[in-house]
């Protein structure tokens, strides 16, 4: 278990150092309007497709109530939109605007010029390593 946790510690220390290195040249997300964690939900959405809002929450692991926050900035920036559901009215579908799409497209690709940097240090043989070993650790219940 020591040997484990020896691990544990180490890896720990390198992905936070790693992240904060990251997120600190990953500020593009500022220069258009986006955070961090709005990026990642405008991801989200792009992939999902329009989607329920009970479905985002789902599938970052919160409450539906814990995603009306950053729902509403994106909407009040124009980056998304929210209908209600035609077949349950109970329901919130949201779907990201034209304005959103493009601003994902361009944080997108300022975001893989940064990861394509930090990767650039691995062998092509480290690359394939890292991402499988890295794709194990995903929960089976997240994996798509």
């Amino acid at each position: 278990m020591d040997r484990i946790q020896d691990y544990a510690n180490r890896v720990g220390l390198a992905m936070w150092k790693t992240h904060r290195r990251m997120s600190a040249e990953m500020a593009e997300y500022k220069e258009h309007g986006l955070t961090g964690p709005q990026f990642f939900m405008l991801n989200m959405i792009a992939h999902e497709g329009p989607t329920k809002v009970a479905r985002l929450a789902e599938r970052m692991e919160v409450k539906p109530s814990a995603t009306t926050v950053m729902l509403d900035r994106l909407e009040q920036g124009g980056f998304i939109l929210r209908e209600m559901d035609k077949n349950d009215r109970r329901a919130v579908i949201v779907s990201l605007t034209a304005k959103g799409k493009d601003v994902l497209k361009k944080a997108k690709k300022e975001s893989n010029k940064v990861l394509s940097r930090f990767l650039s240090v691995l062998t092509d043989e480290e690359l394939e390593t890292f991402t499988l070993l890295y794709e194990k650790l995903i929960p089976e219940e997240v994996k798509e």
